[in-house]
């Protein structure tokens, strides 16, 4: 009788160490952000918390904010995989809302684009809502609780689903095009030249700053003159066909001369020009 009780002592000892807390509630916003990335807002109501620390997986991403209780909340750490918050001790109850910049949800077949999202914190999501990019078309949508067009966007809600998965193609914008041509006809050919003439003077400047640097440091500045959105240090090297270590030591020298800066995206590093083109 007391190695029964022993036992069901240890069990239920050993459930309350695994289940720190209790999520029950989700939901989800999902909105095409730019460049076939998705902005993801993931609300969870989360109870019965007995620790001071709450580890949540997490998918690759970058731009991550955390609010509890609609205050942002910094005392985080995380990897591509895995979210830790530390909590303020006597914290049973939360409000918490995942807000980050992904990829990781979205795969391409030919002309269409998929987005597939499943939650990995709770069974059924109490509500989810996907916006998708300009001018998407969608061909079944029979399980979508509701659809409808906000600017130009299609708004998809699901009520009490596990996922969301929608395939999409683009309008071809081929008449916008024709408009823009037209406008492009009509600029007057003085601005063309005073353009032009810009142009020279910024690549005579872009020349001298060149001057005294190495061969491949003036390639990196070269590649990035044309890269405003930056690049990581594999891309660089990928892109000129340099060896990972070669590339990492002249970025380090640029950054040191002002020439380039390097800045947190997420778990990852990205390369840009530095305050000397910027003056």
């Amino acid at each position: 009788m007391q190695k029964k009780i022993l036992i069901i002592f240890i069990f239920l000892f050993l459930i309350n160490y695994v289940c720190a807390y209790n999520i029950v509630s989700q939901e989800t916003e999902i909105t095409h952000n730019q460049f076939d990335i998705y902005k993801v807002n993931e609300r969870l109501l989360i109870t019965d918390i007995n620790e001071n620390k709450l580890d949540l997986p997490i998918v690759p991403s970058y731009d991550l904010i955390i609010k509890i209780n609609n205050q942002r909340y910094s005392n985080i750490s995380y990897t591509t995989e895995l979210l830790t918050i530390n909590l303020e001790p006597n914290r049973s109850q939360i409000d918490l809302e995942i807000i980050y910049l992904t990829d990781y949800y979205i795969s391409k077949s030919e002309s269409l684009w998929n987005i597939n999202y499943g939650s990995r914190y709770i069974e059924k999501i109490d509500k989810i809502t996907l916006t998708l990019p300009k001018d998407a078309q969608t061909k079944d949508l029979t399980y979508i609780s509701s659809a409808k067009v906000v600017n130009g966007q299609m708004v998809i809600t699901l009520i009490n689903s596990n996922n969301i998965s929608v395939s999409y193609s683009l309008v071809s914008l081929k008449k916008k095009n024709y408009y823009l041509l037209l406008i492009l006809l009509i600029i007057p050919i003085y601005f063309l030249l005073k353009k032009k003439k810009k142009t020279k003077r910024s690549e005579k400047k872009e020349d001298s700053l060149l001057l005294g640097l190495n061969e491949n440091e003036q390639k990196i500045i070269k590649l990035l003159l044309d890269q405003k959105e930056g690049l990581t240090q594999k891309q660089i090297a990928l892109k000129l066909f340099l060896p990972k270590g070669t590339v990492s030591r002249n970025i380090q020298k640029l950054v040191d001369k002002g020439y380039l800066e390097i800045k947190k995206y997420g778990v990852s590093n990205k390369i840009f020009l530095g305050e000397v083109f910027k003056k």
